[in-house]
């Protein structure tokens, strides 16, 4: 009795399917990872579905590429971000890589929005540029430089053992031998005004390996107005004490800037206010400006047809 009385609980609750894929997720991961190694090493390259009507190239080389594979990336963050975005809507992607988020974005957005893609390695830029091409997206405006604090040029450190997604501008925090290749910067502020966004972006996405205070401090106009409704910022304690910087820091200017911290819980489609207690962090945390607002887009978002982006 007490099995089925969970089992009806689960169809109460429509946690079904999320109970099903909970118990055969370790089981497909295996099987999944076991392939990667078997065959996608052999074959270099393959092309791989991400979300309904987006492909990307993943590479062997690249363990950002196995994990979307063999585990997923980030998904209740993308969810979340499909929840959030509409027609006509403008992303911006800090430290886009190969352009998972991007890609997934211009699908929302439609051809009457657009995705600013930021990315400012070479070999990473031309393959976000590949993504692009292989979806025939035409709304998405990727742009090869560093969101900075300031104008000009600054060594970035290149990963040379597969961990070009954690390529860095301060002390990577993943693998032992790198190279550098210097990298044009830009500050925030400069780049919404050259491309004339100030008070048009719905959604930010900073993901720079320990570099997000400097693209707060080089973008305090835009945040002083409260520039985006919500925005999304990796927390890495080991990669912004790298920048000389740290988490403290990095919550203390967003709150100085008038937004709000949280953490997003997927199963329950809800935020939570984020209470900082000195943790060694790891994690994304979403700075809010109208929570009000963003409860509203998610609790009746995510659910609208996709629109064609190939012309």
């Amino acid at each position: 009795m007490n099995k089925i009385g969970k089992i009806i609980k689960h169809f109460r609750n429509r946690t079904v399917f999320d109970r099903v894929m909970q118990t055969l997720r370790p089981f497909w991961r295996a099987k999944r990872t076991d392939w990667w190694n078997k065959k996608i090493i052999k074959k270099g390259e393959i092309v791989h579905k991400i979300y309904p009507g987006v492909k990307m190239f993943l590479y062997a080389d690249c363990m950002l590429s196995e994990a979307i594979f063999t585990t997923g990336f980030e998904q209740q963050e993308i969810k979340l971000m499909t929840k959030i975005l509409r027609k006509g809507d403008i992303f911006l992607d800090i430290g886009s890589n190969y352009g998972v988020y991007s890609l997934i974005a211009a699908r929302k957005v439609c051809l009457s929005g657009k995705v600013y893609a930021i990315e400012p390695v070479a070999k990473t830029f031309e393959r976000l540029e590949r993504n692009i091409k292989l979806n025939k997206f035409k709304n998405i405006l990727p742009f090869r430089l560093a969101v900075s604090s300031s104008n000009g040029t600054l060594p970035m450190k290149i990963s040379q053992e597969g961990y070009d997604a954690w390529n860095s501008l301060a002390k990577p925090t993943r693998g032992d031998n790198y190279d550098i290749e210097i990298v044009e910067t830009q500050r925030l502020d400069d780049f919404i005004q050259a491309n004339k966004l100030m008070g048009k972006i719905k959604m930010v996405k900073i993901d720079v390996e320990g570099w997000e205070y400097e693209v707060l401090n080089g973008g305090l106009e835009f945040f002083s107005e409260q520039g985006a409704l919500i925005v999304q910022i990796e927390f890495n304690e080991d990669a912004l004490q790298g920048a000389g910087s740290s988490s403290e820091i990095l919550i203390e200017k967003f709150t100085s800037l008038g937004y709000q911290l949280y953490k997003y819980d997927g199963q329950k489609n809800e935020f939570i206010s984020f209470i900082y207690n000195n943790e060694n962090l790891d994690t994304n945390l979403f700075a809010i400006n109208n929570l009000e607002l963003v409860n509203q887009l998610i609790s009746g978002g995510g659910n609208k047809p996709l629109c064609s982006l190939q012309i």
